[in-house]
């Protein structure tokens, strides 16, 4: 913190010297060398953190993700990839923590990450990164998986903890810091990201979106090849209507079914008029 206070420092010198202020550049100087070392005070998020750690710690689900969607701004959670990815990767600690620790209820915990899965992680989900993940609610022993072995060591949940910890850091800052002196650490932490792995997530983001059009696509060309079928048999169906042959109720039931599914439970009496 203090490093980055004096780059700041620095800055503002630059600005003032370059605007012609050099009293005031002198007296910040000044100021700066009986100052040197600051340390900005506590803010109500201390407190946060030492919750957030105890939910995890102890597979407390509902009680960190209460935390998560109160505390984390809701703009960073559905935009932000280093964010989505962490609340991903916590959700498998969460489903995986009752085998890990032996404690709690496995069943439930795999249906609460498969409700997961199905609904606010169904974007990540289809990701090659995370794809593997559909299949852990399925497997009645992933501690024995090739899969997903490594969830089940120490190293990966006390990897998962620093990333977690790091975030908090970042995102819920522990001291009231000056909103200058925010912005300069945001705009560094921003800067400091690899443009390979930014340019990763969004080709990661892309593909996703490429398998869900797609599939979108096929649903609409099945729906359109079953729409000219059955437009060609009451094409068919008509010409013999034509012919003085009667459309039976099994067949209108049957051509509705297929539109409608088991939506229709009653076919109509439907009966050719008398000619």
């Amino acid at each position: 913190m203090e490093s980055a206070a004096s780059e700041l420092n620095g800055l503002i010198s630059e600005y003032f010297t370059a605007r012609g202020f050099l009293q005031t550049h002198a007296m910040l100087q000044t100021e700066a060398k009986h100052h040197s070392s600051w340390h900005p005070p506590p803010s109500q998020q201390a407190g946060l953190h030492s919750d957030f750690l105890v939910a995890f710690e102890c597979g407390e689900r509902h009680a960190f993700f209460e935390l998560w969607d109160s505390h984390i701004p809701s703009a960073l959670r559905s935009t932000d990839p280093t964010c989505q990815h962490l609340e991903f990767t916590i959700s498998v600690h969460f489903a995986t923590y009752p085998l890990r620790k032996g404690a709690g209820n496995s069943a439930q915990s795999m249906a609460e990450f498969k409700s997961y899965l199905e609904n606010r992680g169904a974007v990540l989900a289809q990701s090659e990164e995370f794809a593997t993940y559909c299949a852990l609610p399925y497997i009645p022993d992933p501690t024995r998986h090739p899969s997903f072995k490594a969830l089940f060591t120490d190293s990966w949940s006390v990897e998962l903890k620093a990333r977690l910890i790091q975030f908090l850091k970042l995102t819920l800052p522990e001291a009231n810091l000056p909103q200058l002196l925010a912005l300069y650490l945001n705009n560094k932490r921003c800067a400091g990201r690899n443009e390979g792995t930014l340019v990763e997530e969004l080709q990661q983001q892309l593909a996703v979106c490429e398998r869900q059009y797609t599939s979108r696509l096929t649903e609409i060309q099945s729906s359109y090849h079953t729409l000219v079928g059955i437009a060609m048999e009451l094409v068919e169906a008509l010409e013999e209507a034509v012919a003085g042959r009667m459309i039976t109720p099994e067949y209108i039931q049957s051509m509705c079914s297929r539109l409608f599914g088991n939506s229709v439970q009653h076919p109509s009496d439907f009966q050719r008029p008398p000619t």
